[in-house]
């Protein structure tokens, strides 16, 4: 997005590991302890949208054992239909983040 002085606007994002460890040392500085990351169960079948946010949790992780804080993950499973695919699909994932993401060895 084209700015008024003619440079473009910067955007948040948490793929960029750099900001992810910038919020983690905020935390460390103000004593917070740790997050919640919200794992989005929406469009999760889909692979590239399962990187991008494995590529997000991937650097919370390496942003949380850089600065001594904890982190957990929390599924959301809004925007799925509740039935036994929602669950069989979060326990793969879980699966596929603890042996593939090494997720809870950190």
């Amino acid at each position: 997005i084209p700015m008024k002085d003619g440079s473009y606007a910067k955007f948040y994002s948490s793929v960029k590991p750099k900001v992810v460890l910038k919020h983690f040392e905020w935390m460390e500085t103000y004593g917070i302890t740790g997050v919640f990351h919200m794992r989005f169960m929406e469009s999760l079948n889909i692979v590239k949208n399962r990187e991008w946010k494995t590529m997000v949790l991937r650097n919370v992780k390496n942003a949380a054992q850089a600065t001594g804080r904890a982190f957990a993950v929390s599924y959301n499973i809004a925007g799925r239909t509740l039935n036994n695919n929602v669950l069989d699909d979060l326990k793969a994932d879980w699966i596929r983040l603890v042996d593939e993401e090494k997720i809870t060895q950190s």
